[in-house]
């Protein structure tokens, strides 16, 4: 299905590691010297036996999987997973939208373990920050926070982990939670995200654009059939811009068990940033993994 809405009144980081046992450092003949346990390779004042990055300077030991691989040098930093990486462009096959094509580049991994430095485009800046997550507390207007990054990012694969906590009563503006991607200004952006429908929820990949008549929101949806508030979910989006100039975004979104997915095509091109947007939604961000592809 395709729905359209004019002039909208508010625009919405592989190394490896291996612990040695009791054994390995005890008993006769055996054990690991001082030097060894002392050695700090990266220079980053954590020695190479506690560091989950020796091999990259990571003093703050970030490690949001806890698979002992940290954030700075963990080819899938948000997923637990054995480190492979066929292609060897620095993805991890399982978070790699072309696992057998190199080229791809992670361009972030944000875990929210403390304030950022994005951009409130849209909405006052109230968003708060602890126990490792962004949150946008309110559900009384549209909130739009974004990175930016030099140059703007071209086509990517954006995944983030968000859990709406609450919605508006009021029927009579938009409720959706979701990401920003291609970001150029508050009148010009792609979206995937989550949107109360009824008592249930849909799925809505699409872009908003300056038109005649004001901020036009063009978008294609998908049934989710559960309540928009509800436990973490996964939500994953995709832009790949055809030579034609044409973009199409995938976007779907995963929460225990439950599934729905939305693609949009438009004439636009694809390129700017990334970011989170709330309307009417009290929503928590865990992370945002973003991957820029050729």
């Amino acid at each position: 299905m395709r729905a359209r809405t004019l002039l909208l009144a508010g625009v919405l980081a592989g190394c490896s590691f291996e612990v040695p046992t009791e054994s390995d450092s005890g008993g006769a003949g055996g054990g690991v010297d001082a030097g060894t346990i002392a050695k700090d390779t990266d220079g980053d004042g954590v020695s190479d036996l506690a560091d989950v990055c020796p091999h990259v300077v990571d003093p703050e030991q970030r490690d949001h999987d806890t698979d002992r691989r940290g954030d700075l040098c963990d080819v899938c930093p948000h997923r637990m997973e054995s480190g492979a990486d066929v292609d060897l462009d620095g993805v991890g096959d399982v978070c790699d939208p072309r696992p057998t094509i190199a080229g791809d580049r992670i361009a972030y991994f944000e875990g929210f373990y403390k304030p950022v430095s994005w951009a409130a485009v849209i909405g006052g800046n109230t968003w708060t920050f602890g126990n490792g997550a962004a949150s946008q507390p309110s559900t009384d207007n549209a909130f739009q926070l974004i990175r930016d990054d030099n140059p703007n990012l071209g086509h990517v694969l954006v995944e983030a982990r968000f859990r709406v906590e609450q919605i508006t009563g009021s029927t009579s503006s938009r409720r959706s939670s979701g990401i920003v991607l291609g970001y150029r200004d508050p009148d010009t952006y792609w979206f995937c995200g989550l949107a109360a429908a009824g008592q249930q929820a849909e799925v809505n990949a699409g872009k908003v654009s300056w038109g005649l008549f004001g901020n036009s929101f063009d978008f294609n949806l998908g049934a989710f059939p559960a309540a928009m508030p509800g436990d973490w979910a996964v939500l994953r989006a995709r832009s790949s811009e055809t030579s034609s100039g044409d973009t199409t975004l995938d976007c779907s979104i995963e929460r225990m068990g439950i599934t729905g997915s939305a693609s949009f095509t438009m004439d636009a091109e694809a390129a700017g940033d990334v970011g989170l947007r709330t309307n009417g939604a009290a929503t928590s961000f865990d992370y945002v993994f973003v991957v820029a592809s050729p």
